[in-house]
């Protein structure tokens, strides 16, 4: 299990290994050539669960691009800390003056063909307003980037599927592929249109901006209101970028004449994590609906403003209370409120299921924090000042249980919040502090210096 988990998480194998069985999403490391380093627009039909477990559809757009590694000296990522932030690739166009050509346009379409290029011009605009770019739309020739509307193969490596899944693709301008570098290619089997999106039709203004924004050398933001936020944005022509937006691609060009910086504030860390799991002998944590990982030599893999968990753990429902890894199958094991959530890898296996059905005589809601102990398979689960240990292999609780966590371990916190087991160490937390002792001794617990957040998840919060 813990194998395809390092694959995904180093080396961004993918995005969600099971969105949905008919989803394949590409991923890149940076920005090698030999890579499939594009940007597409996919859509795919997603299937949810609502609070009475009924099946339902709904339609989910979104970029299906996997960002490069935060360790890419060429990549640039929120580097105030665990915050909603553009990211970028630390490359731009070397002249200010940048040439377009529509090759081509879309059939299927509410649109003239004056339509168009009035839409290509505005979407360009938005990037002219807040940089010293400026644009230009050449007839015929040579051109920086190239717009074509295509069906199926179309001279790229990339062939389309018709009508839904992906939108567009665009090729990044340093990203080795010659004269594809800087164009974008659309589905002309999608229907484009020019007003607000409704059902299967396309707002051509919308894609198109997005796509811009990675032919100068945006990354995806983590700011659901930014344009370049990974997912599609069903907005009409009327869109004006946000702060995000703007703060990104003047970090890249600078300003405009007369201009001032957008700042963006500085984030507030909420104290401490709901949840935070060791997986062999590197921990994941989680808070609100993102996590973060720190490998075995205590270094930070996760962006800084950490990944969205539901991205990864489908259906999962955030923020939750309490997880740990069950020692006797590795199954992952989520809580919240009266249920846990089963998965296997980032497989639900299990969902919505009553806790006491599988934990007899353990509280059966509000569970704050579990903690396990591999070797003895005994799992801790913590409640207000209360701790109950659980039997995994005999599915009970052991007798002189429930106790108080000051009885059983001294100079322990009142109340846990947090709890995981790693190197032969508890590790209770209490907020963001952090309480360190071994499973047997008499001697007091040792309180971790400074944050857990900051000295041992290497989140620099404000």
């Amino acid at each position: 299990m813990f194998q395809l988990l390092y694959l995904i998480f180093v080396f961004g194998v993918c995005n969600a290994r099971s969105l949905t069985k008919d989803v394949f999403v590409v991923g890149t490391t940076g920005l090698e050539p030999n890579l499939q380093e594009y940007t597409k627009i996919i859509e795919a039909s997603k299937t949810t669960i609502d609070e009475d477990g009924k099946s339902s559809n709904e339609e989910v757009t979104y970029c299906g691009v996997e960002d490069p590694s935060p360790k890419d000296e060429n990549y640039t990522i929120c580097q105030t800390g665990r915050c909603k932030r553009y990211a970028h690739y630390n490359i731009r166009w070397k002249t200010n003056l940048i040439t377009y050509r529509i090759a081509s346009y879309p059939w299927r379409t509410d649109m003239s063909a004056s339509d168009t290029h009035r839409i290509v011009a505005a979407a360009y605009k938005l990037w002219s307003d807040v940089t010293p770019l400026k644009f230009k739309e050449v007839q015929w020739g040579e051109a920086d980037t190239l717009i074509k509307f295509a069906q199926r193969s179309h001279g790229d490596r990339m062939k389309f599927d018709g009508p839904g899944n992906e939108l567009a693709h665009a090729y990044h301008l340093m990203g080795g592929y010659g004269e594809l570098n800087g164009d974008i290619h659309f589905d002309g089997e999608e229907f484009w249109t020019k007003y607000k999106p409704k059902d299967y039709n396309r707002n051509l203004f919308t894609v198109l901006a997005h796509e811009i924004g990675h032919t100068l050398g945006l990354s995806h933001s983590t700011n659901p209101e930014a344009l370049m936020y990974r997912y599609y944005q069903r907005k009409n022509q009327n869109y004006k970028l946000s702060k995000d937006d703007i703060a990104g691609i003047q970090d890249l060009y600078g300003l405009p004449t007369n201009k001032k910086p957008i700042k963006i504030k500085k984030p507030y860390c909420d104290p401490g994590f709901d949840a935070t799991i060791a997986i062999r002998g590197e921990l994941f944590s989680f808070d609100s609906h993102k996590f973060w990982r720190v490998s075995r030599k205590g270094e930070l893999v996760s962006p800084q403003e950490g990944h969205v968990a539901s991205t990864f753990f489908r259906l999962l429902p955030t923020p939750i209370e309490a997880a740990y890894e069950r020692p006797t199958d590795g199954k992952l094991i989520f809580f919240k409120g009266s249920y846990y959530y089963e998965y296997s890898d980032f497989y639900l296996n299990k969902f919505k299921q009553p806790i006491s059905t599988r934990y007899p005589r353990i509280p059966h809601s509000g569970i704050d924090a579990v903690m396990t102990i591999p070797k003895t398979k005994k799992t801790y689960f913590f409640k207000g000042p209360f701790v109950w240990r659980f039997d995994e292999r005999l599915k009970r609780v052991d007798r002189g249980y429930p106790t108080t966590t000051l009885k059983l371990w001294k100079g322990a916190p009142a109340r846990v919040t947090s709890a995981f087991y790693i190197n032969k160490r508890i590790i209770l937390l209490s907020n963001d502090a952090y309480y360190i002792m071994k499973k047997k001794s008499s001697k007091a617990a040792r309180i971790g210096k400074g944050k857990f957040s900051e000295n041992v998840m290497r989140l620099r919060c404000y």
